[in-house]
């Protein structure tokens, strides 16, 4: 997933948490209901937290430092054996 997914899941987690701020739920499924959404909206955050996190920031250092150890050791010169 792209940081649309993460954008989409952060979106997600706010209204879910909205929802459990505003809801008062009248019946068994109404608090079936409310139970989940208690329970989801947390970890959507933090998943999309993480997505987000790891696509703007830590991608791009991990693939500079995978780009440099499958480089050709070019610079590096081998003693000349006589």
């Amino acid at each position: 997933m792209t940081s649309r997914g993460a954008i989409v899941l952060g979106a997600l987690s706010i209204a879910a948490f909205a929802g459990v701020l505003v809801w008062q739920p009248a019946s068994d499924w109404q608090r079936i209901g409310y139970q989940a959404l208690t329970q989801l909206w947390l970890p959507l955050g933090l998943i999309a937290v993480a997505m987000f996190t790891y696509k703007h920031f830590i991608h791009r250092r991990l693939a500079t430092e995978l780009a440099k150890l499958t480089a050709p050791p070019s610079s590096v010169r081998c003693p000349r054996t006589r």
